[in-house]
């Protein structure tokens, strides 16, 4: 099974003091719910950034799962894929390799 590498950005719609235990659990629950087959073989945050390895066809249910775990609406993930066989994340770039996602 294909799968590609994905940018995630977590952007908060609304001023708030940034509570790091709110944005674990919010996270910890979004991942711990993600149907199978959406699930993303890697998760890598950094603040408000997120890098992902899922396969191909999960791209867009898993964010728009990960747009239904906040009720509040106060937080939108968008995410972008790999272009060109390359990814800017934290100011580098990655380059991709083909890989196998089996199981």
């Amino acid at each position: 099974m294909s799968a590609v590498l994905v940018y995630c950005k977590w952007t908060l719609n609304q001023d708030d003091d940034d509570d790091d235990d709110d944005d674990e659990f919010l996270e910890q629950s979004a991942i711990a719910s993600v149907p199978v087959e959406c699930k993303p073989k890697l998760w890598k945050r950094y603040v408000d950034d997120i890098l992902e390895i899922i396969k191909k066809h999960g791209v867009d249910g898993l964010t728009e799962h990960l747009n239904s775990v906040d009720d509040s609406g106060s937080i939108k993930f968008t995410a972008e894929q790999e272009q060109d066989e390359q990814m800017p994340f934290l100011d580098t770039s990655l380059c991709v390799r083909q890989m196998d996602v089996s199981a």
